[in-house]
């Protein structure tokens, strides 16, 4: 991650998702409190279930076992 960038020119979808494989490299790599951070954003900045229907159900567990 530390050889990308992220473009802020992006629409509030491709944010959330970038947030969502962040938390996953994070969790990897054992830095559980920053995948909980990054997880914790992308539950707030999810789009309506009408638009993405189940994002914040498949984001959920993860962050639970996280904390």
């Amino acid at each position: 991650m530390a050889k990308t960038g992220y473009q802020s020119e992006t629409n509030q979808a491709q944010t959330v998702r970038w947030l969502y494989y962040l938390a996953r490299v994070k969790a990897v790599q054992l830095d559980y409190a920053a995948a909980n951070r990054y997880l914790s954003l992308c539950i707030r900045r999810a789009p309506k279930e009408s638009v993405a229907p189940g994002f914040v159900q498949a984001v959920s567990p993860p962050r639970v076992v996280n904390d």
